[in-house]
């Protein structure tokens, strides 16, 4: 990804530009980046070119460039290629559909991935289904891949009955949806499912309950430690379900709350989490939020017994309508670490933005470092031409 190194660690953008428009009927876009050389990382020129044309009554096709080369280094770079297409038919169905391939030296074999999907919207009854193909090759280092070399399946379907007998009691609309995806080796042998079968009520005050399973599987090809200090869980399959309750209450008044928990298996032993959040809005300039999110993990097995807990407070102060303060902090109970950040954004003109971020990162313990702390100035301006 552009700004990171294969191991997360931050790496400085020098110059960047962006390109947006029509030329000739096509919609085009283009974002362009240099990275500075980082240790053994060497400098890089990131590119994305896009163009898109609109066809038949409301469908288009359209094509995509992705680069990536390394300065100074002929054998070392990653190019993505790909062509797709949405065509909307009566009755509010689509059919989309892309082919990328890619080429990155040392890398022979397929370098492809391709996704096909049929989808219908409506009032009532929604439905979507399709399949995905990833080469075990294929490498997009402006993106991120979960799996290579998987076939996955997937279909989301759901009704939106809105019975009147409901209605005085202040139901709107029912929902009861299921979002199942699978996945196979290209052999065919099966590797992982997520499945999310959920019945949802809304009320008219915005608010909404859901009750849903969530029946999961994996394979793990070697070792995963989910916590330091522990052992890791071993290679093999694993299959478990979590059964999980959200509430979330009307989120225009001045006072909201919202409540997810869950409880249910984890690899190879189980979890309880419990997530609720309040939220604080007096004026339609500012609101704040503060939210804990506590997960009990228990895997037998191991031995292995912990909780992880993340408090996350956030607000926001709007000015005007073009100038904004943000804050987020975040606090980590387990690593004993504090997360703080401060954004001011000004938009000086149309999608042109003047930004202000401080960042603050530090350790509540003995032994901790200094804090770490950065301030950043970001200015956009947008010419047209």
């Amino acid at each position: 990804s552009i700004g990171l190194a294969k191991d997360g660690r931050p790496i400085p953008i020098t110059a960047g530009a962006r390109l947006s428009g029509r030329l000739g009927g096509f919609t085009v876009g283009g974002l362009f980046a240099h990275t500075k050389k980082q240790g053994s990382q060497p400098s890089n020129l990131w590119g994305v070119a896009r163009v898109r044309r609109n066809i038949l009554k409301n469908s288009d096709i359209g094509a995509v460039f992705m680069t990536r080369a390394a300065s100074g280094r002929d054998n070392d770079y990653n190019r993505v290629f790909g062509l797709d297409a949405t065509i909307r038919f009566p009755g509010n169905v689509d059919w989309s559909i892309y082919g990328l391939t890619s080429q990155t030296p040392g890398r022979t074999g397929g370098q492809s991935a391709f996704r096909t999907s049929l989808n219908r919207e409506g009032n009532f009854l929604h439905m979507k289904g399709g399949v995905m193909r990833i080469d075990p090759q294929f490498n997009d280092e402006l993106g991120y891949l979960r799996r290579t070399g998987v076939m996955k399946s997937f279909t989301d379907i759901g009704i939106r009955p809105r019975p009147l007998s409901l209605k005085k009691y202040g139901v709107r609309e029912l929902h009861p949806h299921a979002v199942w995806n699978y996945f196979n080796d290209l052999d065919g042998k099966f590797l992982a499912k997520k499945l999310h079968t959920g019945f949802t009520v809304f009320l008219d005050n915005g608010g909404f309950f859901e009750y849903s399973e969530n029946p999961t599987a994996d394979t793990l090809d070697k070792p995963f430690r989910i916590h330091r200090g522990d052992a890791p869980i071993p290679a093999g399959f694993y299959d478990w379900n979590v059964h999980q309750i959200k509430i979330n209450s009307d989120a225009s008044r001045k006072l909201s709350v919202n409540l997810d928990l869950g409880k249910g298996g984890l690899w190879n032993g189980r979890q309880k989490s419990i997530a609720p959040q309040v939220r604080f809005r007096p004026s339609y300039r500012f609101y704040v939020q503060a939210g804990l999110s506590r997960t009990k993990v228990d895997l037998d097995p191991l031995n292995a017994h912990f909780v992880q807990s993340l408090l996350t407070i956030r607000s926001n102060y709007s000015f005007n309508r073009n100038m904004f303060l943000d804050a987020l902090i975040q606090y980590d109970y387990d690593q004993k670490l504090r997360n703080t950040n401060i954004r001011f954004n000004f938009i000086h003109r149309p999608l042109s933005d003047l930004y202000v971020v401080y960042n603050e990162q530090s350790f509540d313990t003995p032994e901790a470092p200094a804090a770490g702390r950065s301030l950043v100035v970001k200015f956009t301006r947008m010419m047209s031409f």
